[in-house]
């Protein structure tokens, strides 16, 4: 049995740097062949709290709560694209949300103004976030982006 060297092990250590596992999401949920994760859970509380004017509160029950909703909305979503209803114009969609916005006392500079913060917001962590480490399985492209040559 051949003995592995101080190079090999060196070696060994280097690609098993280069190839460690990022959490991307946690699915937290599955409806049929649809996952509900995390993040979507922790969204849909965000836009519960801003619709319904109260603080967004995080906790294992909200969650539960906002994972069966999404689910259900899956589960509705998948029997209108296989019912084939017609969806809302955007007329439509444009008085529903005159109308929240009437209802809450929002002006569309406001909303804009939420909006921008929040994709502000989305935009740091997803910079913060993002793998700095690109994944190749071939040596010889390990070698060229390094620039060693046999």
């Amino acid at each position: 049995m051949r003995r592995l060297g101080p190079a090999s092990i060196a070696l060994l250590t280097v690609l098993a740097a280069e190839m460690r596992a990022e959490v991307i999401d946690r699915v937290v949920a599955a409806a049929g062949r649809q996952v509900v994760t995390l993040s979507a859970v922790r969204r849909s509380l965000r836009m519960q709290a801003v619709f319904d004017l109260r603080e967004y509160v995080d906790t294992p029950s909200e969650r539960r709560g906002a994972a069966d909703r999404l689910i259900d909305q899956a589960m509705v979503s998948r029997e209108i694209s296989l019912s084939r209803y017609a969806g809302a114009t955007m007329a439509e969609a444009d008085a529903l949300l005159a109308a929240f916005m009437k209802e809450r006392g929002l002006t569309s500079g406001q909303l804009t103004l939420w909006t921008s913060g929040s994709c502000r917001g989305c935009r740091s962590v997803m910079g913060r976030f993002r793998p700095t480490t690109t994944m190749s399985l071939c040596p010889a492209s390990r070698r060229q982006r390094r620039g060693l040559r046999r």
